[in-house]
C-alpha cells in the first residue's frame, strides 16, 4: 500500500505536471501550423495532441481534432503534405499542401515554432506585469547559544537596514551579506512587538552549494537559519527517547504546557530545563 501511494505521489507530483506543460507547449506549436495552414487554403484533416492511438476524438468541418495516447508530442495532418496521390481533381489541388507557393508552404513550417517564440514573450510578459513573490526580510530562525543569538537576534526579526541601505526582501539581505565576507556590518531590526533595534553583526562566508552560481562564497551570521525547523524529531531505535515512546517523523507541539512551534523553542526548552520534561 505504501508503495502504491508513493508512485501515486510521484505520478500526481512530477508526472502529471510535466504532461500537462507538455501538452500546453504541443498544442501552442501544432495550432500555429494549424491557423496558419488554414489561413494559406490547406485542408487540415487531423489536428491531435499526441501520438498514437486515438483516446478521443470528434470532427468539425474537414477536420479531425483528437486526443492520442502517448502524451509526448503532436501533429497536424494537411492534405497533400504526402504527395500528389490523392490529388484527383483541380478541387484538391486548390486545398493541397504540396500545390501552395513555396513562400506559403515556408509560412506554414515555420508557423510551429515562431507560435511558440510568441508564445514564450507573452507568458514572460505576463509574469513581468504580475510580479513574483519575495521572501520577506525576516529571519525565520536561530540556533541556540550561537553568535546570531548572543547578538540577540531572535526569530521574526524583520531586517529594516543594512550599512544605511533599505532591505526590501531576503534576497536584498543576502547580497549584502555577500558583499562584506568576512567583516561586520550595522543593522537596524524591529523585533515581532515593534520594538527597533541597532546592532553590529559579524558576517562569515560559507560555500556556496549552487554550482551554478558564480558566487563562490555566502556571507553568513553565524547561527541565522534561513528556513524555520519545526520540532519534528528523528529518534534512533533503542533510546530513552525510544524506550519513552517517540518516534522517528513525531513533531513534538507543547512541553510542560509551552506551545512549540520552532526548533529553536525545543532545542532552548532541553538546554535550560533540568528537571524531567512532560
Amino acid at each position: 500500500m505504501t508503495q502504491l501511494s508513493s508512485i501515486f505521489v510521484a505520478i500526481y507530483s512530477n508526472i502529471l505536471p510535466f504532461t500537462i506543460l507538455l501538452g500546453i507547449l504541443v498544442f501552442v506549436h501544432e495550432f500555429g501550423h494549424f491557423i496558419v495552414a488554414r489561413m494559406c487554403g490547406v485542408r487540415v484533416e487531423v489536428f491531435s495532441l499526441g501520438f498514437g492511438k486515438k483516446i478521443f476524438s470528434f470532427k468539425r468541418g474537414d477536420t479531425t481534432y483528437c486526443i492520442s495516447l502517448i502524451p509526448l508530442g503532436g501533429y497536424v495532418k494537411m492534405f497533400g503534405e504526402m504527395g500528389s496521390e490523392a490529388i484527383l481533381t483541380e478541387e484538391d489541388k486548390k486545398v493541397s499542401f504540396s500545390h501552395k507557393s513555396p513562400w506559403k508552404r515556408i509560412a506554414v513550417v515555420l508557423a510551429g515554432p515562431l507560435m511558440n517564440f510568441v508564445f514564450a514573450i507573452f507568458i514572460f510578459t505576463i509574469i513581468a506585469e504580475l510580479g513574483e513573490q519575495s521572501r520577506a526580510a525576516v529571519i525565520a530562525d536561530v540556533t541556540v547559544n550561537s553568535p546570531a543569538a548572543q547578538l540577540g537576534l531572535k526569530p521574526g526579526d524583520r531586517i529594516l537596514e543594512v550599512n544605511s541601505v533599505k532591505i526590501k526582501n531576503y534576497e536584498d539581505f543576502q547580497k549584502i551579506l555577500n558583499q562584506f565576507k568576512d567583516s561586520s556590518v550595522s543593522a537596524v531590526l524591529v523585533d515581532v512587538g515593534g520594538q527597533k533595534k541597532d546592532l553590529n553583526l559579524k558576517v562569515t562566508s560559507i560555500d556556496n552549494p549552487n554550482i551554478f552560481s558564480l558566487e563562490s562564497k555566502l556571507g553568513q551570521i553565524e547561527g541565522v537559519l534561513p528556513y524555520a525547523k519545526s520540532g519534528v524529531v528523528a529518534v534512533i531505535t533503542g533510546s530513552l527517547a525510544y524506550q519513552s515512546g517517540l518516534r522517528t517523523g513525531d513533531e513534538i507541539i507543547e512541553i510542560n504546557s509551552q506551545k512549540i512551534t520552532q526548533w529553536a523553542q525545543l532545542e532552548a526548552l532541553m538546554l535550560n530545563t533540568k528537571s524531567d520534561l512532560s
